[in-house]
């Protein structure tokens, strides 16, 4: 839409926020934004924007009015009452309240022990094997298979898992994140709450194994105690929630930087 500013010129604006986010030039949407409207309501999304530097820190102060899920409903109704259910409620960036501030230090702290180094290490031998693997030189249609499960055994690794798990834990990963999706069917809700109850397992096992020491979820362990914390069902979840966390995001990042050298391989 075409809007005139505050020093009367005509500016191409997007239609809303969202919107925004891939706007050739936004900034000048953001600052209209920020000197008219530092708190509405947008009627067509359904939203509250919040965009002064005031607005948003009283929104991120008010805990009894801005939640991350609404109190009646902490965990989504069709994840109720399954393995997947039992993950979301117990994740740190999903729940509200005094607990989760020292879990959320036990998260952090875990993950700030993680070398640059020692991430890239793993990712660029998970990556020489996969390719090895699933060929996605000879086949484009498999770039999209080595964009997902690239990040997923690279995590999983991290976490611990024995090499010879990682492919079928990397499947459950992607059906239980699949089946978090605003738009998942009935089908993929139904196979990421099996899968869920897998990654559930598999990694509980790993955490009561006495050899166990080694690894971020070993590590998650032993901050979640240090922070006074120490709930296995807690740390389970959350370390299924570094897996999912990082499925989606990092696959889309890993396909555009291959399209960007390969711009005509099919990637999802």
């Amino acid at each position: 839409m075409i809007v005139r500013t505050e020093n009367g010129t005509l500016a191409a604006f997007p239609p809303d926020p969202v919107a925004a986010v891939t706007f050739p030039n936004p900034y000048p949407f953001y600052a209209h934004l920020v000197a008219e409207a530092p708190l509405y309501r947008d009627e067509a999304l359904g939203l509250w924007v919040a965009s002064s530097a005031a607005a948003v820190t009283a929104a991120l102060t008010r805990d009894d009015l801005c939640r991350v899920r609404p109190a009646a409903e902490p965990v989504p109704r069709a994840l109720q009452g399954s393995p997947a259910g039992e993950i979301f409620a117990r994740l740190v960036r999903m729940t509200d309240g005094q607990d989760r501030c020292p879990f959320k230090q036990a998260v952090s702290a875990t993950l700030a022990s993680v070398a640059g180094s020692t991430a890239a290490q793993e990712s660029h031998r998970q990556a020489k094997a996969l390719a090895a693997e699933i060929e996605p030189g000879a086949n484009p249609a498999a770039v999209s298979s080595f964009a997902f499960d690239l990040p997923a055994y690279v995590v999983l690794s991290l976490l611990g898992v024995p090499a010879d798990l990682l492919a079928e834990a990397a499947r459950w990963a992607g059906a239980f994140a699949g089946c978090l999706a605003p738009a998942a069917s009935p089908g993929q809700i139904d196979e990421g709450k099996v899968a869920a109850g897998q990654l559930l397992f598999l990694l509980r096992s790993l955490l009561g194994a006495p050899e166990a020491d080694q690894g971020l979820l070993a590590t998650l362990s032993r901050e979640a105690r240090r922070f006074g914390r120490e709930d296995p069902d807690v740390v389970v979840a959350n370390a299924v929630g570094f897996l999912f966390q990082a499925y989606e995001a990092t696959a889309g990042l890993i396909g555009n930087s291959l399209l960007g050298q390969h711009p005509y391989s099919p990637v999802r």
